[in-house]
């Protein structure tokens, strides 16, 4: 079976700091982790799908609509 919010990978460190910043509505901090994770891992859907939540949250929505 696959999980696809492991903590395997060096990148999903990131990706769970990211959630965690998302979760205390720290929209910039969690977009700078998601674009680092992002320049590394430009494929990791669910970094693309939080970095849209984030860009919404902040009012980027054309920003958003492209990350998604």
């Amino acid at each position: 079976m696959t999980t696809y919010l492991s903590t395997s990978r060096p990148a999903d460190g990131r990706l769970s700091r990211a959630r965690a910043l998302v979760e205390r509505s720290r929209f910039d901090a969690a977009e700078a982790e998601l674009r680092q994770l992002l320049a590394a891992d430009p494929e990791n859907a669910v970094a693309h799908a939080y970095l849209a939540i984030c860009l919404a949250k902040l009012g980027r929505f054309s920003e958003a609509q492209a990350a998604a």
